[in-house]
């Protein structure tokens, strides 16, 4: 049977005409784009909602309990056996506020070390810092099932200490949402080597607990992945991506929150962060959207023990920008001289080996 199984996948994996993908340095180089499609992201927060409004608390209490995850495992639909149906986990991250979760969640480079699943993702248009358009690659699994890839939306929404609806992501945001979901986009041609799966749902929510000084992290995620899935990777889906949760408390425990912008002025538009796990050094491209001053948010405790070195601007842009460090934070104030420029901020630890261990398994 499983022989079988293998056949069927070949053969509905048979490469389709490729093209080539094109990653921009900068997703949003004259500023932000409209988002085409806001209306999809929409459905995504709705079936977040409806999702999770259908689970009592009972059911938590009664989930299976696995690497301090909480899991409702899906019933599996035998008319459909390429669908993984809604899986859900919830987890306690300690330590932490809804913000810093986010940041941990929403940048790729960081996420590759919690996300098993993940094996790269790029943002292809960017319509604000945290909602985009992405392409993104799931691992296979041996030679039997090949790797996954998808275009979707990323959008979030915010709330705060009033249940009030929030613009961006704040200090003091009580409630964070962020869902992605597949769209469908012409120009991101499926890719060799690689089956185009569609992400029906995948979507986290982040809860503050003040009582608890910590975030109860929700997670649900359902997914087409276009040919049979065979029952035992089935089960390895099933239980592996509600697990997540889990793996991502561990991260931001051990390794803590990767630097993040909190631009209250709305002064840049974000172009691109790359983080490097190994290394903990982190490069942000920006470009001026008009003079003022915004933070790189900087985890002190956990991140860099040690400190930073003094960062590095270069760039056309880098004429512009005056930088001074203030307790959590590094401060970029951009000049009217450079409206339109892009440039590169480079953040180092100060000790680069730290305490990270390489062989700990998170790589």
């Amino acid at each position: 049977m499983a022989s079988s199984s293998a056949s069927i996948i070949k053969e509905e994996f048979e490469p389709q005409m490729q093209f080539p993908l094109h990653i921009p340095d900068s997703p949003a180089p004259s500023g932000y784009l409209a988002n085409p499609y806001q209306s999809i992201a929409d459905i995504a927060h709705d079936m977040m909602d409806a999702s999770l409004a259908s689970i009592q608390e009972s059911h938590w209490q009664n989930a299976i309990l696995s690497d301090g995850v909480a899991i409702l495992p899906s019933t599996r639909n035998m008319d459909h056996k390429e669908n993984i149906p809604s899986v859900k986990g919830k987890s306690f991250i300690p330590n932490c506020r809804p913000i810093e979760v986010l940041a941990c969640i929403h940048l790729f480079s960081y996420r590759l070390i919690w996300d098993v699943r993940m094996s790269s993702g790029r943002i292809l248009q960017r319509y604000d810092y945290h909602n985009f358009l992405f392409y993104c690659v799931w691992r296979g699994i041996g030679p039997i099932y090949s790797p996954r890839d998808a275009v979707g939306i990323q959008d979030i929404r915010c709330w705060g200490p009033q249940g009030e609806r929030q613009s961006l992501a704040l200090p003091n945001s009580q409630k964070i949402q962020i869902v992605w979901k597949s769209c469908i986009a012409p120009e991101v041609p499926i890719q060799e080597g690689k089956v185009r799966m569609d992400i029906e749902l995948g979507a986290y929510r982040i809860e503050w607990r003040p009582e608890l000084n910590g975030c109860d992290v929700t997670f649900v995620g359902e997914a087409n992945l276009m040919t049979y899935i065979p029952t035992y990777i089935y089960k390895v889906f099933s239980m592996e991506l509600p697990k997540v949760i889990g793996r991502l408390s561990g991260a931001m425990q051990r390794f803590g929150v990767p630097p993040y912008v909190l631009d209250l002025q709305d002064c840049v538009v974000i172009q691109t962060t790359f983080w490097h796990g190994e290394t903990r050094s982190s490069k942000h491209r920006h470009h001026v959207r008009k003079p003022g001053s915004y933070s790189i948010m900087i985890d002190r405790q956990r991140m860099f023990p040690f400190g930073i070195l003094q960062p590095v601007v270069n760039g056309l842009g880098a004429h512009a920008v005056s930088l001074h460090e203030a307790d959590d934070r590094i401060i970029v104030d951009v000049s009217a001289l450079g409206v339109g420029q892009e440039y590169i901020i480079e953040v180092e630890p100060r000790e680069k080996e730290g305490d990270m261990n390489t062989n700990a398994g998170w790589w």
